[in-house]
């Protein structure tokens, strides 16, 4: 995405499967020493595209009783895809959508608003709540009506705001950010 507050346009190397799942029992263990409840949010990049994901979430829901939310942009969420994430116990899914068609395309991909809109019908067929996010800046913060009624049709039960991030990819838009004031404007619409 062009606002990306990560700065690697190529793919990482996940590390070894073996390692994510002991991680996930060591966070696991840090919850319960402490009491306290917990939940493992999965995001990226693009964690459709990583190929632990699935098991990841599977152990991390019936070993550890840990719920999981993904964080996507929603363009890879197949029909088969979704039923596989309701499978393994994922219950939430945050799908970003920036404003209609012309605006989320232009900060996200060419086609990237309707394969995420599809993104979502699936993931609601598969009986997974969806959160709409969509991250503000002084491009779409008059937007926001628009991108509510997007999101309030799109078959989403959550809608979600966030700021722009002017940091890796998104480095060079810092004139696109919202003052504070305009931020807390944008809260009160």
């Amino acid at each position: 995405c062009r606002h990306c507050y990560r700065d690697c346009y190529q793919p990482l190397k996940e590390p070894p499967i073996e390692a994510l799942l002991s991680l996930l029992d060591r966070i696991s263990d840090f919850i319960n020493r402490r009491g306290v409840p917990g939940r493992i949010q999965f995001c990226g990049g693009e964690p459709l595209l990583s190929e632990v994901l699935l098991p990841l979430v599977k152990k991390a829901q019936r070993t550890h009783h840990l719920p999981c939310r993904i964080l996507s942009n929603g363009t890879l969420a197949t029909a088969e895809l979704a039923q596989r994430l309701a499978d393994v116990g994922v219950s939430i899914v945050q799908v970003s959508l920036d404003g209609d068609r012309a605006q989320h395309d232009a900060w996200r991909g060419e086609g990237s608003f309707d394969r995420a809109l599809e993104g979502i019908r699936h993931l609601s067929t598969a009986e997974i709540e969806v959160t709409v996010a969509a991250t503000l800046s002084r491009d779409n913060v008059d937007d926001i009506t628009e991108i509510t009624k997007i999101a309030a049709h799109s078959g989403a039960q959550r809608l979600a705001f966030a700021r722009l991030v002017s940091q890796g990819t998104g480095a060079d838009l810092r004139e696109r950010l919202l003052s504070a004031e305009e931020w807390l404007d944008a809260q009160v619409r």
